[in-house]
């Protein structure tokens, strides 16, 4: 469906956030969030926005020289497998497994976060191990999900298992506290339901609205739920947790531009892909992040809060916005990871698009990170290698044997 949930109107959903920024009144920002406010009518952040936007829209209109013509025009096919149903099931168990035994220091996450003192996950005073697993089981999720809704109405084996394996994505998320995997992968459901759906029955605008902004409740629920879950329960403090998460990050992309921040780490490349800076695994086969002289994650997020503190900022509100990492790291030669980011989004809406079954696991992803402009660049991240070996897996299997069957 690329009428609602293409990278244009994407785009302009996450703009509207920028406008808002630009236009909220510094008198209210500045009580709230306790620091002057520097992007009110920024003219410089405006156009550098704006050249960033054509920059990556040249990326997704490149892109269509790229499709790999791998189209699937019946998914409905695959719920007659009898591999699927026993993969998610299987998923699910040990996903829930994995989530009740990840308290790596002998404490019970239930407690900690019943106590509303769920902050010591955060802060790394209780260890919890695992991650991936939760991540290739929303990979799974996704695309079974959009197998089994392929026909309307009719029931499959995929039906409970799918229930299961929802249970255990969001236990395995709130027992680490980790919003950063149980708020895309809702959204990615609600991409999954309006693309679906749209293949058996036309959605009229009025009724994707309905549900866009049943979606959009559901994660500002899961916002606050997760906060109060961190020790955070004044409601004053959760409003302004909000306005920290969202339009703050344009703030110190407005300081960023005119040269009133920086950081330590800047032009070392750090900041370009989370995957190649800190994954363990990638690092100890390939050392790179030894020979860049990257620092560890935990030293580059405490660098953060120390640079923004000394740049006059509420030092407790780090993010910089999607460009404002890449213009940290690279300076112009951001544009050019900008380009390609339009690149890997215009290839993946258009294999969504042409019903490519990989899309299912990927295009969610990627169109989440494009909403996510405000915040961090998460695209090239652990979650998108994961979702990308779990689609090229999915590819090779289908190329070979005959689900249905």
């Amino acid at each position: 469906m690329g009428k609602y949930i293409s990278p244009f109107h994407l785009w302009c959903a996450t703009t509207a956030i920028f406008l808002v920024a630009v236009i909220f009144p510094p008198s209210y920002y500045e009580k709230v969030i306790g620091e002057p406010n520097f992007m009110f009518a920024n003219v410089a952040m405006i156009a550098f926005y704006g050249f960033s936007s054509l920059i990556f829209f040249g990326g997704v209109g490149l892109s269509r020289y790229f499709r790999s013509g791998l189209a699937v025009r019946d998914l409905g096919r695959y719920r007659k497998s009898w591999l699927l149903p026993r993969v998610v099931a299987i998923a699910a168990i040990a996903n829930i497994a994995d989530a009740f035994f990840s308290g790596s220091s002998g404490h019970l996450l239930a407690d900690i976060i019943l106590s509303q003192e769920g902050y010591k996950i955060k802060d790394g005073e209780v260890g919890v191990d695992g991650g991936l697993l939760n991540i290739a089981c929303i990979g799974i999720y996704w695309f079974a999900l959009g197998v089994s809704l392929f026909e309307k109405g009719r029931k499959d084996r995929l039906h409970w298992p799918l229930r299961v394996l929802f249970i255990s994505i969001v236990l395995s998320s709130i027992m680490r506290l980790t919003r950063g995997e149980l708020i895309p992968f809702l959204i990615g459901i609600v991409f999954i339901y309006l693309r679906r759906r749209y293949d058996v029955k036309a959605i009229k605008l009025p009724k994707a609205m309905v549900v866009a902004a049943f979606a959009f409740s559901s994660i500002v629920a899961v916002f606050f739920l997760f906060s109060l879950a961190r020790g955070e329960a004044d409601q004053y403090k959760l409003v302004s947790d909000l306005m920290a998460y969202t339009i703050a990050s344009y703030n110190r992309l407005a300081l960023l531009l005119s040269g009133g921040l920086g950081n330590y780490y800047a032009g070392s490349g750090v900041f370009v892909s989370g995957f190649i800076s800190f994954n363990e695994s990638f690092n100890n086969f390939f050392g790179l992040s030894s020979y860049m002289g990257w620092p560890s994650y935990q030293e580059l997020w405490a660098s953060e809060f120390r640079e923004v503190g000394s740049a006059g900022l509420n030092p407790n509100i780090i993010w910089l916005t999607n460009l404002g990492y890449l213009y940290l790291d690279l300076g112009v030669w951001a544009f050019v990871i900008i380009f390609f980011q339009g690149l890997i989004t215009g290839y993946f809406w258009r294999a969504w698009s042409d019903n490519e079954p990989i899309s299912l696991i990927v295009y969610p992803w990627v169109a989440f990170c494009l909403l996510f402009w405000f915040g961090t660049n998460y695209l090239l991240d652990t979650k998108f290698v994961v979702f990308l070996a779990l689609g090229g897996a999915l590819r090779l299997f289908l190329a070979n044997y005959r689900l249905g069957k």
